[in-house]
């Protein structure tokens, strides 16, 4: 039988020397769980992937359907649309002519001259009404952008406001590590150096400025939230005027495109060519 006596015991490692090594790796099953919340999120963003595309296909479809529709109702109208558009062809080379005639040909000018005008005027403001919305979402953006500037200046005051009891936390933190490290057994001295790096980490944070220079900065942070506070309204107000603006256009040139009202309104201001006719000649 072989002599075990003599075999070298193998050397014991310390608890420090323990701490040394590497971390030990999460456990099966929490790794399982980080695998299927992975899986999980993926699978949402499938899902949702999946749900917007099945929306974008049935309005490709409808779009589609209503394009293939539009066209065959117009071959089926267009040969009576001909028919309408001779006749309006007609009654235009026959009558403007003759009208003209009537009203002589100065007059002639001036009034085409109003209906350019007028239409000019309601293409202007076709115009600005089409710039307006854009002009809406950047008034809405820069209100949303200072909305957040004075998020940051309301947290950067209170930060400033809160310094004198953070500084006084913090050293009441420290106070009290103190004590539990001086309390803590020579023999673990892996705690003692976990509590020293803390009130290390405490102690960076803690300088405790003198008061001028307290002072001073809480007085910018507040400046700074005055600012901030000025330009949301500012933004706000801005916002508002562009969507008065918008509303205010869409009813104007609502009214102004109404063909009825464009014919009234240009009858009336050509009113009194009719008086102003030679009156030995008829349209």
């Amino acid at each position: 039988m072989a002599d075990l006596t003599n075999i070298p015991t193998p050397p014991q490692t310390s608890t420090i020397q323990k701490s040394k090594a590497e971390p030990p790796s999460a456990s099966y099953l929490e790794t399982l769980k980080i695998t299927l919340a992975n899986e999980q999120a993926e699978l949402d963003k499938r899902t949702t992937a999946n749900a917007v595309l099945k929306a974008d296909l049935a309005t490709a479809e409808k779009v589609e359907k209503d394009v293939e529709q539009s066209i065959g109702a117009y071959e089926q109208a267009l040969t009576n649309l001909r028919k309408d558009k001779d006749i309006a062809d007609e009654y235009v080379n026959l009558k403007v002519a003759r009208a003209a005639s009537a009203i002589g040909e100065a007059s002639a000018k001036v009034i085409d001259g109003i209906v350019t005008q007028d239409d000019a005027q309601t293409k202007s403001q076709q115009d600005e009404l089409d710039r307006l919305p854009k002009q809406l979402q950047q008034a809405d953006l820069e209100y949303r952008q200072a909305l957040n500037d004075l998020t940051t200046a309301k947290k950067a005051l209170d930060d400033a406001k809160a310094y004198p009891a953070r500084q006084a936390e913090n050293l009441k933190s420290i106070k009290d590590l103190i004590a539990k490290a001086e309390k803590e057994d020579p023999g673990h001295p892996a705690n003692i150096y976990f509590l020293s790096s803390e009130i290390k980490n405490l102690n960076k944070n803690t300088d405790l400025t003198d008061s001028k220079n307290f002072g001073a900065e809480l007085r910018q942070a507040l400046r700074n939230f005055n600012v901030a506070t000025d330009k949301v309204r500012d933004k706000k107000h801005a916002q508002d005027n562009k969507d008065i603006d918008l509303s205010k256009l869409q009813k104007t040139l609502a009214e102004r495109k109404d063909k009825a009202k464009r014919m009234d309104r240009i009858l009336k201001a050509i009113d009194k060519f009719n008086d102003e006719a030679p009156s030995n000649t008829s349209a």
